[in-house]
């Protein structure tokens, strides 16, 4: 009888340990307060002060390095740091995900090709390092993509609390005004930004962020504008463009 049970229990203990479990409550907390990160650090204003705090700072960037490639202007080097920490972090699921070779070689690319162009040397040469791999149909393992994605990881948790840290306070929520024509500069620059997305422009980011400052307040409040942000900022020019669209429809 006490085999029997003894039986049963493993049987139950096999099945539970099988059955995946689903979300908790902590780890959906957990996804919101990453996905209010990363809108945060997209639209944050950038400053020099900012800059200062973080040289020498964040694993894996030499912002020396990078802000002389990009002319010296400290706030824009940051700006451009920030949207490419993002994105990069998005790719890592994609590189663990199963998709193909190819595509996963054009990722780690990327990551190489922009990384060298800000400074980010550490993270390039690990990201160089995968391509070949992806390109010679090396096994590549789990823990040799976590190693780039530890590092991205590593840098955008310095970045965020250097940022927030020394980030204004937060002005008082605009009251929503109610939705009025643009004016016809507003109207040109919105259609030139549609032109970028078409053609895949990597200018698109700073072109779109130029233009929000000039939008009125309840423009930026649109949650279609902030989707098309969003997609902005993850390289989705395609989804991004189909935002605009609808941004286009709803404001006339």
């Amino acid at each position: 009888m006490e085999e029997a049970d003894s039986e049963a229990t493993t049987e139950v203990v096999d099945t539970v340990a099988e059955t995946p479990e689903p979300k908790g409550e902590s780890t959906v907390d957990a996804e919101a307060e990453d996905a209010e990160r990363t809108r945060r650090r997209v639209n944050m204003e950038y400053d020099d002060t900012m800059f200062d705090l973080m040289v020498d700072n964040v694993p894996g960037i030499n912002l020396g390095e990078g802000v002389q490639r990009l002319g010296g202007n400290k706030a824009k080097y940051l700006k451009i740091l920030s949207l490419f920490l993002t994105s990069q972090k998005a790719a890592m699921d994609q590189l663990l995900s199963d998709a193909d070779n190819s595509e996963k070689a054009i990722l780690a690319h990327s990551c190489k090709g922009a990384g060298s162009n800000i400074g980010a040397d550490e993270i390039a040469k690990i990201a160089s390092g995968l391509e070949d791999k992806y390109n010679s149909g090396e096994a590549v393992t789990e823990a040799d993509v976590n190693e780039l994605k530890n590092l991205i990881t590593a840098a955008i948790d310095k970045f965020d609390e250097i940022a927030l840290s020394s980030a204004s306070v937060e002005a008082e929520p605009v009251v929503q005004e109610e939705i009025k024509p643009l004016d016809a500069y507003l109207i040109e620059q919105i259609n030139a930004l549609q032109t970028s997305l078409q053609e895949f422009d990597i200018g698109v980011q700073d072109k779109l962020s130029s233009l929000s400052k000039d939008l009125p307040q309840w423009f930026n409040q649109l949650e279609e504008f902030k989707r098309l942000q969003e997609s902005v900022n993850q390289f989705d020019f395609l989804t991004a463009e189909e935002h605009l669209k609808a941004l286009k429809k709803k404001t006339g």
